[in-house]
């Protein structure tokens, strides 16, 4: 078991074991993207595919969006095996419904509108996105699944199984990935998404087999949940992740309609890649605080946490993106030329407060989960959209602005924006 059933109260040791595994989780993915992204800039046609991959990415992310809080949903109420049947069939319905829209926009005239018009990317881009964003089709439902099962293993105190999952996605991943750089089989992009969409179905797999011996011990409980309450429970969080992803292809347009688009779009996924690296810390703490919070002395405890925890990583980037560890991450193990490592200065600057802001947010919509106050996480992701979307407009005013300064500029003023609601909400209800 966890060490969430084994110690009374809460304390910093408590949250650290508990927090742990999850940590390793989200690093795991966090480290995946640049994976990818590495070896794609040691294909042909460096600055189009590595374009084209953030692209499609972002696009992707979107129509997922929708069951990215199955983490938090499974962790809040995965509690007996009544509210975990209700969570399924409704993951079922998620992931054809998405899958097939998916599908649909891949071999749609939409899509050469998205790639063409809306990002205002060049024609010749248009095969290798289409090729790209298809082979992603199974990726959204297998990312529904796996993070519904992980929840529901959070709650049942297994969490220290997750780790071992992710492990296993990300040596799959990273099997694809060499294979594809070794033999050609698929443009770059495409294999980045092979690779990505593989390594989820594995990771989902693993993450049933784990669940599946937990259901045998789940308690039939039924606490009068219905799936009334629980779409008035879960689309608030579903409206938050939608508004957030949607976040990454918008910042493309910006960046593509700013100085030095292409190089932009070439650099902007790798910055983003490494900024979700050390965002994973954060993004792990949500479903701790949404565990522990309502037990004594919970919420004193996971705030003094969080507090630590963004000072570290606040600390550590600067340390790596303002030392000679900047070129050793993203000219030797990302793989930038000269041309693009020029467009980084001002990027990673404003990329270097995001981990510590979302210390702080992760936080407070831990708490606002747990007291059933989901409507105030989705009103704050849209105030980080708004904010995000203004900034940006604003920040093409400025002469010369490169679209991955821009970019990062926005997302940094967003985050900041964000953060500050939500602490107000927490506190004044």
């Amino acid at each position: 078991m966890s060490s969430i059933n084994l110690h009374p109260g809460v304390t910093q040791k408590r949250i650290f074991l508990a927090w742990l595994p999850l940590a390793a989780m989200w690093i795991f993915m966090a480290v995946e993207q640049p994976g990818i992204t590495a070896i794609i800039a040691r294909m042909p046609e460096v600055k189009k595919q590595l374009a084209i991959f953030g692209v499609i990415f972002s696009f992707s992310l979107i129509i997922e969006s929708p069951i990215i809080q199955m983490l938090s949903a499974g962790a809040a109420l995965g509690k007996n095996r009544a509210n975990y049947n209700k969570l399924l069939n409704s993951m079922h319905l998620f992931g054809i419904v998405l899958t097939l829209i998916h599908v649909l926009i891949g071999i749609s005239p939409v899509f050469d509108f998205l790639i063409l018009t809306v990002v205002n990317m060049p024609e010749d881009f248009l095969a290798d996105s289409r090729t790209a964003f298809l082979v992603m089709s199974p990726f959204t439902a297998s990312v529904g699944y796996r993070r519904l099962w992980q929840g529901v293993l959070i709650r049942r105190g297994q969490s220290k199984v997750i780790p071992a999952v992710m492990l296993v996605r990300l040596l799959t991943s990273a099997v694809i990935l060499v294979l594809g750089m070794f033999f050609r089989f698929l443009p770059g992009a495409a294999v980045g998404s092979l690779a990505l969409t593989i390594g989820v179905i594995v990771g989902a797999a693993g993450s049933l087999a784990f669940v599946r011996q937990e259901l045998p011990r789940m308690e039939w409980g039924d606490e009068g949940f219905t799936y009334t309450s629980l779409f008035y429970f879960y689309y608030p969080l579903a409206l938050t992740s939608f508004i957030d992803l949607a976040a990454r292809p918008i910042l493309s347009v910006g960046v593509a309609r700013a100085a030095r688009p292409i190089e932009s779009l070439a650099v902007w996924p790798v910055v983003m890649g490494f900024m979700f690296l050390f965002n994973s810390f954060a993004k792990s703490y949500q479903e701790i605080v949404i565990t522990l919070s309502e037990e004594p002395g919970g919420q004193k405890e996971l705030k003094r946490f969080a507090i630590r925890m963004g000072i570290i990583v606040f600390v550590t980037f600067q340390l790596v993106v303002f030392t000679p560890l900047r070129d050793l991450w993203f000219r030797h193990v990302s793989g930038l030329d000269a041309e693009l490592m020029e467009l980084l200065p001002m990027s990673v600057f404003f990329a270097s407060f995001v981990p510590a802001i979302f210390s702080s947010i992760s936080y407070n919509r831990g708490v606002l989960i747990t007291t059933r106050r989901t409507g105030m996480v989705s009103l704050g992701v849209f105030i980080n959209f708004a904010a995000m979307v203004t900034l940006m407009f604003a920040l093409r005013l400025v002469p010369e602005i490169t679209g991955a300064t821009l970019a990062a500029a926005s997302f940094f003023g967003a985050m900041a924006t964000e953060a500050l609601f939500l602490v107000y909400k927490r506190r004044n209800g």
